[in-house]
């Protein structure tokens, strides 16, 4: 039997683990000051919600890339790739 599998990229930028980039960065064999500089994009990262006139209190992002950087476009297209090696070879599907 054949599965055909598709990823729901709904929220995608908002969803990725910053640890697997960084896990998949580091088995792609990058290290030194190119990671760390990565390492430091991703942390510490904070936003607000505005409604209207008022501003919430901030809050820590825990999870995902930033949304208005080029980079984070990289990132993500790093971290989407790595899924597809988990699959057999056998299994059709589509990034």
């Amino acid at each position: 039997m054949q599965f055909l599998w598709f990823f729901n990229l709904e929220k995608a930028y908002d969803t990725t683990r910053k640890n697997g980039i960084l896990k998949d960065l580091h088995n792609f064999v990058l290290k030194g000051h190119l990671l760390n500089f990565i390492q430091n994009f991703l942390s510490n990262r904070h936003f607000n919600v505005r409604l209207g006139s008022t501003i919430s209190d901030n809050f820590d992002q825990d999870m995902g890339v930033p949304q208005v950087h080029i980079l984070s476009v990289t990132l993500f297209s790093l971290k989407i790739k790595s899924l597809a090696t988990v699959l057999k070879n056998d299994t059709p599907g589509s990034l």
